[in-house]
């Protein structure tokens, strides 16, 4: 009988151990808003150019990925599109037109980019014969919700 009860003990010690150990592992893990630098060619004919891969962990289309866009070898003022893909270069997110030197844009994902690796994309936003180089940052989620 002591021998059972010494083995439900150890038992029931194991148990919580692993639960901490799982839910601290689980728990660990939160979405930062980070600066991941970019430096694109923007192509002529709205063709796509794109940055390396970042794993989005998120399960949260909410949890939004970020552009700030700071610098454009084209003129003043230039708008370029912005937008995630996943690795086939599907879009995993709406395209964001966004002006050189604006605020950093939030914007939320598609749920096909939950847990999933995702690249930034970006296209000149006329369609123009014109190519030029864009620099700024991005992240591919930032633990900024967006909507209800």
């Amino acid at each position: 009988m002591a021998k059972r009860r010494k083995l439900k003990s150890i038992f029931l010690v194991f148990m919580v151990m692993l639960t901490l150990c799982v839910g601290t592992a689980t728990c660990s893990y939160a979405a930062t808003d980070d600066n991941i630098s970019f430096s694109l060619g923007v192509k002529a004919l709205q063709a796509n150019s794109y940055t390396g891969q970042e794993k989005r962990s998120t399960t949260n289309p909410k949890n939004s990925w970020k552009v700030d866009f700071n610098s454009s070898s084209e003129t003043k003022g230039t708008v370029s599109t912005f937008w995630l893909v996943n690795t086939s270069h599907s879009a995993v997110s709406a395209k964001q037109d966004i002006k050189v030197g604006a605020a950093p844009l939030y914007s939320p994902a598609y749920s096909s980019a939950n847990n999933t690796y995702v690249q930034l994309a970006v296209e000149n936003n006329t369609n123009t014969t014109e190519s030029y180089s864009v620099k700024g940052y991005w992240d591919e989620e930032t633990g900024v919700i967006l909507g209800n």
